[in-house]
């Protein structure tokens, strides 16, 4: 006999766990509709990303006939996990871990003309798995190229690959992007999100960010549009192939002013996006009810909105409200709410790295600041090597446990744009904070 008394907990934890991992009050507005002008661009950061967050817009887009290209950053030759499960054995020989890449380019080959994309609308950049967001932190031009772990490369090692041979420098990734944009001429442009918690899904943000700067006056007006695959880790729930639920934002998010857009999947979207996450076995081996999560009546995009800083000192409030940032005339300001950092910190990490029209991206500085709170020491690295900034501080506000962090903007060679990441460590918490695009110079 059905134990009823369990079965009526089970379902009051179930939605109580659903609605505490999902907000259910943001507003969703509808994505639009696309026309004959439109051309698609999707920045995917690894092969399997593109079916899982825009395999239904992938789809409509193919039967609209509406012109569309694919870029996938790097070819996921990193997720020896996966890996090991599919081949059931350990995959660390060099060659193995390449042909991995190979294999997980061509499922993406495969699924996405199971929606109907040709070869020739494929991208593939060939960049490291797991090291793109360190590529743009720290290695630039006039830096060693980044060596990976598993492949033991530091350039592009895929025939397949738009720059095969490049080496693994930020100067590559960013030459691709704008060869791209150039010859493409995108008008809306999906990317994953800025916020999202894995690494190379920043990373294909941050590169792109800058690469729409550098061609401002070279390409037409376009939208972009961010997705969310890494946000919590229970999110989205529940887990497993659930096409009659709805995809809801991060509880997380809720406070934040984004604008969510949402995109209906028709039934044959549905049956079209499983199919193409099916040609993932390498992943599917590992994670299939995480991937089949993400089929569901629709597809969830955002756009979250950049920080103007004026002269006048206005400021601005990320999504918990814990982090402040301003300027005056000579220094730029970050305040972090104890609430965020918390006594227990151990660490406060900050990076500062700015866009200026003046000079080329690879040439501006790369800023990392590590501060202790102990002692209230602040660290300065540039590209990982120790710099001396008399003028960068932190202090406890006064009467009050934030922490104000001062840096001069002159050390950031003045720029126009900000790309920052504020992350606080503590003992048993690693508070991913994500990164902002602030506007310096208006």
């Amino acid at each position: 006999m059905m134990n009823y008394k369990k079965l009526f907990l089970f379902l009051f934890w179930f939605l109580c766990f659903d609605f505490c991992c999902s907000a259910q009050d943001i507003e969703l507005r509808p994505l639009g509709p696309f026309s004959q002008d439109d051309r698609v661009l999707i920045l995917s950061p690894h092969p399997d990303d593109d079916a899982i967050a825009t395999g239904g817009l992938i789809h409509q887009l193919v039967k609209s006939n509406i012109p569309l290209k694919i870029i996938y950053l790097t070819n996921g030759d990193n997720n020896e996990p996966a890996f090991i499960v599919y081949e059931k054995r350990l995959v660390i020989r060099q060659k193995a871990v390449l042909m991995m890449g190979k294999l997980r380019a061509k499922e993406s080959t495969n699924s996405m003309g199971s929606l109907g994309v040709k070869s020739d609308q494929l991208v593939f950049l060939g960049y490291p798995d797991w090291g793109t967001e360190d590529i743009f932190k720290s290695f630039w031009s006039e830096k060693k190229p980044f060596k990976t772990g598993l492949t033991r490369v530091n350039k592009v090692p895929y025939a397949e690959a738009l720059s095969t041979g490049s080496p693994y420098l930020g100067d590559s990734i960013l030459n691709d992007l704008k060869q791209v944009l150039l010859d493409f001429k995108p008008t809306r442009i999906f990317v994953a999100s800025q916020l999202d918690s894995q690494r190379d899904h920043r990373a294909a943000f941050l590169f792109l960010q800058v690469a729409l700067w550098d061609l401002k006056d070279q390409i037409p007006p376009y939208d972009v549009y961010t997705f969310l695959v890494h946000a919590a880790s229970k999110w989205p729930t529940p887990r497993g192939f659930h096409p009659e639920l709805t995809w809801l934002p991060p509880k997380k998010f809720e406070n934040e002013h984004m604008d969510w857009f949402t995109l209906p999947l028709s039934r044959e979207d549905i049956i079209k996006k499983k199919a193409a996450i099916a040609f993932f076995k390498t992943q599917i081996a590992y994670n299939h009810a995480y991937l089949v999560t993400f089929v569901r009546q629709n597809e969830l995009f955002c756009k979250l909105p950049e920080i103007n800083l004026t002269k006048s000192g206005e400021s601005a409030l990320n999504a918990t409200g814990a982090v402040i940032f301003n300027k005056d005339d000579n220094f730029v300001y970050i305040k972090l709410n104890s609430d965020y950092w918390a006594e227990a910190s151990t660490k406060v990490q900050v990076y500062l790295l700015g866009y200026s029209k003046k000079l080329a991206f690879d040439q501006m500085p790369k800023i990392r600041l590590d501060i202790e709170e102990k002692n209230t020491k602040i660290f300065v690295f540039e590209k990982n090597n120790p710099i001396f900034v008399p003028e960068a501080k932190v202090e406890q506000s006064p009467n009050s446990k934030d922490l104000l962090i001062t840096f001069p903007i002159k050390a950031l060679a003045d720029p126009d744009h900000l790309l920052v990441s504020v992350k606080a460590h503590t003992p048993d918490l690693q508070e991913r904070e994500g990164w902002r695009v602030i506007n310096i110079n208006n």
